[in-house]
């Protein structure tokens, strides 16, 4: 497999870094986040305060751009994501009512979430999507 095929994490990791700023399409910013793995997106919002900060406040907009599968790849990786910020990012995500499988079942897990931030988003989320509280 030659490196194009299969960059090394690092360059994957700066290429969705650099799609995800200005000048590229969100289809392509969407695709891009499909490059990174659980690990490397968690390591980079753990990290990278400004890349936490500019992907929360645009992550809707790019997933409303992608294709309903990538959407729902990408959503089913964050949500059960074991790190509390990839988390938080499906739940920013999920605050933009585009459609995607298993909206609701995501927001059930995140809003009962072990963090509280999670929980917030989730909540904000399920509003936007109107989808009533689960009976507890």
């Amino acid at each position: 497999m030659s490196i194009l095929q299969k960059p090394h994490k690092a360059i994957r990791r700066r290429l969705a870094s650099l799609a995800l700023g200005v000048g590229v399409g969100l289809s392509a910013q969407a695709e891009a986040l499909t490059t990174i793995d659980d690990d490397e997106l968690a390591s980079l919002l753990e990290s990278d305060e400004g890349e936490r900060t500019r992907l929360s406040e645009h992550v809707g907009e790019v997933m409303e751009s992608a294709s309903i599968l990538t959407r729902t790849r990408l959503l089913g990786a964050w949500v059960t994501s074991p790190s509390p910020r990839v988390r938080l990012l499906a739940a920013h995500a999920l605050q933009r009512p585009f459609v995607v499988l298993g909206a609701r079942s995501a927001l059930e897990l995140l809003r009962e979430d072990s963090d509280p931030d999670v929980q917030t988003a989730a909540k904000i989320a399920a509003v936007v999507r109107r989808i009533p509280p689960t009976a507890t």
